[in-house]
């Protein structure tokens, strides 16, 4: 090591270099470098009765060249100012002395020229300024997300925000394109616009009875703040249904789910398949989805009912669709009633519907429920109760007025 200085108490000098080749030394979790690794430090400054001043200081390591500056002020709110410049080196060499982000082995190219001002002991009240480039980038985020790859983009610091340019995005076998956004960094909130063709959700963590299931054309706005999700806006394609989703997700990492969902024209069978998604990796005995939706559709069809205007209060519980205020117009006329829809774990559906039908055609409504050789004309007041737990076991029950 060699230092030098000079000057007196009103001002002094300092300066001096460090070959730390031969040296190994740790940081908490932040760093961990082996001997025998190439490092190296200079720096340049000054002390006086008002601040102290860091003009120069270089730190190499391995193929990461890094220099700052910084000036820090005895009194003052905002009194102290920071400067980082990086080469563009490769992420992939640095991580494994990085223990802090170890587990999300990133790879690509980095490039940073970061500056900021703020009170020197909350650095999470710092302004910031400046950009980080990136190339082919990847990252592992937590299981079980798929791997994050394929990126290039900036991140452009603006005060307490930041932001990303336009990224395309590989994850696992689905591609992303969107950008996103970070606002406060003692409690910051992280927004996301993007779109994907066709997203994987077993990419996301989630199959269906350990096959995938597909969100095509989706296009979403979110927000994350405090392990609360914001839906903005979402619109995808599932199987043949075309779904507009708002709402909450509150406590992200035990979710509970509460949202309004309008389709134009709504299959009942592909929303149920989202109430039997699974997360990837976990026992049986884990919690299962639970959501509450506020249904609207335009038209739509259970099976062999069709139906148009659909308003509906609902609840996914234990693979389980519950319709409560349900109404709907169909068989020439109006339904109410509230449901309970099973698809059943053997592929069978099981469904128990209590129901009002005002002024509907008896011919549709019986075939409807299977009494196809009977022939019924006119039309019906029904109030009453149906039940398949198996085919063909049907019951029903109820009050049949004929027209």
């Amino acid at each position: 090591m060699n230092l030098a200085g000079n000057g007196f108490t009103s001002g002094y000098n300092l300066s001096g270099d460090w070959n730390l080749i031969d040296a190994a030394y740790s940081y908490r979790n932040y760093i961990n470098k082996p001997a025998k690794r190439t490092n190296r430090v200079a720096f340049k400054g000054s002390l006086n009765k008002e601040e102290a001043i860091l003009s120069y200081l270089a730190y190499d390591l391995g193929p990461l060249h890094l220099t700052a500056s910084a000036g820090y002020s005895y009194k003052g709110q905002d009194n102290l100012n920071l400067g980082l410049q990086t080469n563009m080196f490769s992420a992939g060499d640095i991580t494994p002395m990085l223990p802090f982000i170890r587990q999300y082995n990133p790879t690509g190219k980095l490039k940073a020229s970061v500056h900021g001002k703020g009170p020197g002991n909350d650095l999470a009240k710092f302004r910031w300024g400046g950009d980080i480039h990136f190339s082919g980038f990847a990252v592992k985020p937590p299981e079980p997300v798929k791997m994050l790859s394929n990126m290039s983009g900036v991140i452009h610091f603006k005060g307490d925000q930041l932001e990303t340019s336009q990224l395309s995005v590989k994850m696992g076998s689905s591609t992303i394109s969107g950008k996103g956004s970070l606002s406060g960094f003692k409690n910051p909130t992280l927004s996301m616009t993007f779109s994907s063709p066709s997203l994987d959700l077993s990419d996301l963590g989630y199959n269906l009875a350990g096959k995938a299931l597909q969100a095509e054309k989706l296009h979403a706005s979110i927000s994350l703040k405090d392990k609360d999700l914001q839906i903005k806006e979402l619109s995808t394609q599932i199987k043949k249904t075309s779904l507009s989703v708002r709402g909450m997700v509150r406590e992200i990492d035990n979710p509970k789910i509460d949202v309004a969902i309008t389709s134009p024209n709504l299959d009942i069978e592909d929303l149920l398949l989202l109430s039997k998604l699974e997360p990837i990796g976990k026992s049986e005995s884990s919690t299962s989805l639970k959501m509450k939706a506020s249904i609207k559709a335009a038209s739509g069809r259970y099976r062999d009912l069709e139906f148009k205007g659909l308003k509906a209060d609902a609840l996914f519980e234990d693979k389980i669709l519950y319709l409560q205020q349900l109404g709907f117009s169909a068989f020439g006329g109006n339904v109410s009633g509230k449901g309970r829809l099973d698809s059943g774990s053997n592929g069978t559906p099981h469904y128990q519907v209590s129901f009002n039908l005002e002024g509907v055609s008896a011919e549709k409504a019986t075939h409807a429920i299977g009494m196809k050789k009977q022939e019924i004309t006119g039309t019906l007041i029904c109030r009453g109760n149906f039940r398949q737990k198996e085919i063909p076991a049907q019951t029903s029950s109820g009050q049949l007025l004929d027209r």
